[in-house]
């Protein structure tokens, strides 16, 4: 089974706003299971428990009260996760096991976001359609993760383009523009750079949004048709083909941004962020899977890659 709780990063994400959250018919069930177990154990009260985490993850008390007493029906990963390892800490270990492997099997449904709109199935077993959409990104897609900075004032954001331009050289940084009245600046990060451009932005307390950016595109509408049916398939999420027009004819390209999706393929199948060409290899859960998830994998490359 995939490890949803993989899905949420602790570095990216900070604060309950940008949590992904989950849900499903026995989702809350667990969680007060959970809580109860931990509540027992450690002969603590819920107010008690609520001050505790909000220590550990920076998330306010009043928001952790309302999850405990059911207020909502989405629950964050990143909650779920703090929970286990205290429990895990009290020395319930084979508890700890169990209660996760509840949640693994009941989440139906994840967001990118508390407040957002768009749900995204909850993709759990390695499937050879899973495996087919990996091949096809390996062949012709991309991923960029894209960090958005805004400042009320245009000299504030032209300082931090100067002091992340002395940091990061390299770093490809888009002109300061101005929009709803805050100035902001756009890049994306890689692999390499991720960890430092993030370490820096939290020790100079920054506020930075970011997007995970995918692409892929193909001369054959055919191939295009097929993989927004195996999108919407898998994860129940649409996306829209464009065509686009150049001198030796066209082609067909999807792009859209999901942080779901996007994680899927970074943070469980261990593709690189940015250009790909000549470094992506099968990700390590198809080369240990059963022969029809390796088979599903090489039809996904072969048909958005001719040359393979």
């Amino acid at each position: 089974m995939i490890d949803l709780f993989k899905l949420q990063d602790d570095t990216e994400d900070k604060g309950a706003y940008s949590w992904v959250v989950a849900n499903g018919p026995e989702v809350f069930f667990n969680f007060k299971l959970l809580v109860n177990k931990i509540t027992e154990k450690s002969n603590c009260s819920i107010k008690s428990l609520s001050r505790k985490i909000s220590e550990r993850i920076g998330c306010s008390t009043s928001i952790l009260y309302d999850i405990f007493n059911g207020r909502t029906k989405w629950i964050s990963l990143r909650l779920i996760d703090e929970l286990l390892t205290i429990l895990r800490e009290l020395g319930e270990n084979q508890k700890v096991t169990k209660i996760k492997n509840g949640f693994l099997n009941s989440i139906r449904f994840l967001k990118s976001v508390p407040r957002s709109t768009v749900k995204i199935k909850a993709v759990k077993k390695l499937s050879p359609e899973l495996a087919e959409f990996c091949g096809i990104h390996a062949a012709d897609g991309s991923l960029n993760l894209q960090i958005g900075i805004e400042a009320p004032r245009q000299e504030k954001i032209n300082k931090i383009k100067r002091e992340l331009n002395d940091r990061f050289p390299k770093l490809k940084i888009s002109r300061p523009f101005k929009r709803e009245n805050k100035y902001r600046i756009f890049f994306n990060v890689t692999n390499k750079t991720q960890t430092k451009i993030f370490n820096f932005l939290n020790s100079c307390d920054i506020n930075f949004s970011l997007g995970y950016k995918l692409e892929f595109v193909d001369s054959d509408n055919r191939s295009m048709e097929y993989l927004k049916r195996l999108i919407f398939t898998l994860f129940g999420y649409h996306i829209k083909i464009e065509t686009k027009e150049k001198e030796k004819g066209g082609y067909y390209c999807v792009h859209f941004s999901n942080k779901i999706l996007g994680r899927y393929l970074k943070n469980i199948f261990d593709f690189p962020m940015g250009k790909k060409s000549r470094i992506v290899d099968a990700p390590k859960l198809v080369k240990n899977g059963l022969f029809t998830i390796q088979k599903a994998f090489a039809r996904g490359l072969i048909q958005f890659d001719g040359s393979v």
